[in-house]
């Protein structure tokens, strides 16, 4: 599955210039607003990849945690 051109390219494109074209002083601030927006993709890519991380942690370290317990429960089964 891959993003089609026009969706990750064409789009935004159009969506800048037109907003460019039909504001006043457009140019000057549609060039801060895509500069903008890319800082805060960037933000926004790091925010998700840290909160994977962290998820993924987590559920590694429930994983671990649910098997040391069931590991125990079933050796102390077997002394009883």
């Amino acid at each position: 599955m891959s993003i089609p051109l026009w969706a990750l390219v064409h789009l935004p494109v159009v969506v800048t210039l037109s907003t460019a074209a039909f504001t006043p002083n457009g140019w000057v601030h549609s060039i801060l607003y895509v500069l903008f927006e890319n800082a805060m993709g960037i933000v926004k890519l790091g925010a998700v990849i840290a909160g994977a991380c962290a998820w993924l942690a987590s559920a590694l370290n429930l994983h671990d945690k649910f098997h040391t317990l069931r590991s125990s429960a079933s050796s102390h089964a077997r002394l009883v």
